[in-house]
C-alpha cells in the first residue's frame, strides 16, 4: 500500500508545483480547468462521490458473493485495483484538470498549498480504505468481520482506520512536509544572504546550490525519522517483563545501542518489528504487540536479529546514500536533457518532454532502489538467522542449519499471523518463499554464502561509488 501511497502523493505535489509554478504554462496548455476554480472543485468532487460509489458496490457484491463461498480469490486483487485507481485519479486530478491552481486561489503559503495538492488523493484514500475494510479483514484472517471468531482479535473498523492512516498515510506525508519545510528554509536562508550580499554567482550554480539544500534536508529527514514515526505511529515504551529483558540481553550480547524499546499499537493486527535511527540517541527498537503475542523466544530473537542487521551492516545509511544518488542523478539528467530540447518548440511539448522523462527517471530509480533493497533485507535475514543460534558458524563456511530453521520458521510465522501469501513480493522485498529458499540453500551449499557476500559488498561498493560521483558532478 505504502508504494501507491508515494507514487500518489508525488503526482499531486509535482502536478501542483506544475500548474503554480511561475515559469509554467500548463494552466494554460493542458490542465483545462486551471483557470475556472469553482468548476474544477465541482469535477474533482463528482470523481470523488463517483469513486466512492464504485468502491461501495463493487466491495458489497464481492462480500455478499464470498458469504456464499463464491469469489473467495477476488478479495486481495479488488483491493489491487482500487489502489491503482486512486494512483490513476491522483494523475487526472494533477495533470488534467489542474487541482493545484485551486490551491492557489485559497492560500499562498507553500505549506498549506501543499497539503490542498494532497487534499483529494488523502479522500481516496480513506474512502478506499472505509470501504475494503472487509475485504482486507477476509485476506487477513480468512473470515469477513462479521464472521470471525470475536477473540481471534480483529481490528474494529475505526480501528482499521486510524492505523492504516497514522502507519501508512501520516508517516508518509509528515517527513515529505518536514523535507519540504527544511528545504524551503535553506533556500530561504541563502537568498536572504544574496540579497544583502549580492554576488555573480551563475544562476546554473545558484540552481544546483538549491538541489543540494534540497538534498540536505533529505537526509536531515531521514536523521530525525526515527522521533517523527514514533509519534506518528502508535507506539509507547514496553513495559518491563520478562520479554522486555530479554530483547535488552540480546541488544547487549550484540553492543547494538538505542535509545528506547517501544511497544507499536497494532490492535494486535501485525506482526512486525523494526530498528530505526542511524544515531543511537535517535534509535527505537520497535516490536509490535501481536509479534510478542505469537512467536516463540527463538523466533523473536531471529526477526530481532533481522532487524539489528540492518543496523550492523549499515543498512541504512547505505540506503540513504542510494536514495540522495538516485534523486540528484535522474535530476541532473532531465535537467541536461531538456537543454538539448530546440526552443523554438511548442511550450507543451518540452513540457510534455520533461514530464515524461521525469515518470521515467522516477520509474527506473524505483527499480534500482528496489534492487539494493531487497539484497540488504536479504542480508538482515542472514544476520537473523545467525542471532537465533548464537552466531555459531555452520559446516564448512555455510550458514548454521539451526539458524537457518529458525529463521526460516520466524518468516513461516509471521507470513500466518499477518496473512500474507508466501509467494507475494514487494517492491522492498522479495517473497518469503523466495527468501527461505536462500537461507536453505545458504546453508546446505558450500561456498554459496562466500559468493553471496562478495555480491553484497559489490552492490555496497556500487551504492558508495556512485554516491561519490553524484558529488563530484554537483560540485562541478
Amino acid at each position: 500500500m505504502q508504494i501507491s501511497i508515494i507514487i500518489g502523493i508525488i503526482l499531486m505535489v509535482v502536478g501542483g508545483q506544475a500548474v503554480t509554478g511561475e515559469d509554467n504554462q500548463q494552466g494554460q496548455y493542458w490542465a483545462v480547468f486551471a483557470d475556472k476554480p469553482w468548476l474544477l472543485a465541482g469535477i474533482t468532487g463528482g470523481l470523488i462521490v463517483l469513486f466512492a460509489i464504485s468502491v461501495f458496490s463493487v466491495n458489497s457484491i464481492i462480500a455478499a458473493a464470498i458469504r456464499k463461498g463464491r469469489y473467495v480469490s477476488k478479495a486481495a486483487k479488488i483491493i489491487s485495483l482500487w489502489r491503482t485507481g486512486t494512483v490513476f485519479l491522483a494523475g487526472i486530478f494533477s495533470f488534467v484538470l489542474g487541482w493545484g491552481r485551486f490551491a492557489e486561489y485559497i492560500t499562498d503559503i507553500y505549506m498549506l498549498q501543499m497539503l490542498l495538492w494532497m487534499l483529494p488523493f488523502i479522500i481516496l484514500i480513506f474512502l478506499q480504505l472505509y470501504f475494503c475494510y472487509e475485504l482486507d479483514i477476509y485476506c487477513r484472517k480468512g473470515c469477513l468481520p462479521a464472521q470471525c471468531d470475536p477473540d481471534s482479535g480483529i481490528w474494529s473498523r475505526s480501528g482499521y482506520l486510524t492505523y492504516h492512516l497514522r502507519h501508512n498515510l501520516l508517516g508518509i506525508i509528515v517527513p515529505i512536509l518536514f523535507i519540504t519545510f527544511m528545504a524551503d528554509a535553506g533556500t530561504s536562508i541563502f537568498e536572504y544572504i544574496d540579497s544583502r550580499y549580492p554576488s555573480d554567482t551563475p544562476d546554473s550554480s545558484i540552481s544546483y546550490l538549491k538541489a543540494f539544500l534540497s538534498v540536505v534536508a533529505i537526509g536531515l529527514a531521514y536523521l530525525f525519522a526515527p522521533l517523527i514515526l514514533r509519534y506518528v505511529w502508535m507506539t509507547s515504551s514496553m513495559p518491563q517483563g520478562p520479554q522486555r529483558d530479554h530483547l535488552e540481553a540480546f541488544c547487549k550480547s550484540i553492543n547494538l545501542k538505542y535509545s528506547n524499546i517501544l511497544l507499536w499499537k497494532t490492535y494486535r493486527m501485525v506482526g512486525n518489528a523494526a530498528v530505526t535511527g542511524l544515531l543511537p540517541v535517535l534509535r527505537y527498537v520497535i516490536v509490535s504487540d501481536r509479534l510478542l503475542e505469537n512467536l516463540t523466544p527463538d523466533q523473536l530473537r531471529a526477526v530481532f536479529g533481522h532487524e539489528a542487521g540492518h543496523i550492523y551492516h549499515k543498512h541504512m545509511p547505505l540506503l540513504l546514500l542510494a536514495v540522495i544518488s538516485i534523486i540528484s542523478m535522474f535530476g541532473m539528467f532531465v535537467e541536461e536533457a531538456l537543454a538539448y530540447v530546440p526552443e523554438y518548440w511548442p511550450a507543451w511539448s518540452q513540457e510534455a518532454i520533461g514530464y515524461s522523462l521525469g515518470l521515467i527517471s522516477l520509474l527506473i530509480g524505483l527499480s534500482v532502489f528496489g534492487f539494493i533493497s531487497r539484497n540488504l533485507e536479504c542480508e538482515a535475514d542472514i544476520y537473523g538467522a545467525e542471532a537465533a543460534d548464537n552466531f555459531q558458524p555452520g559446516i564448512d563456511g555455510r550458514l548454521s542449519s539451526i539458524g537457518s530453521a529458525i529463521m526460516t520458521s520466524s518468516l513461516q510465522r509471521l507470513s500466518f499471523i499477518n496473512g500474507m501469501s508466501v509467494t507475494a513480493r514487494s517492491w522492498r522485498h522479495s517473497s518469503l518463499s523466495n527468501r527461505m529458499e536462500l537461507l536453505f540453500e545458504l546453508s546446505v551449499k558450500p561456498g554459496m554464502l562466500k559468493s553471496f557476500r562478495k555480491k553484497l559488498r559489490l552492490i555496497k561498493l556500487g551504492v558508495i561509488l556512485v554516491f561519490v560521483l553524484t558529488v563530484l558532478l554537483l560540485a562541478w
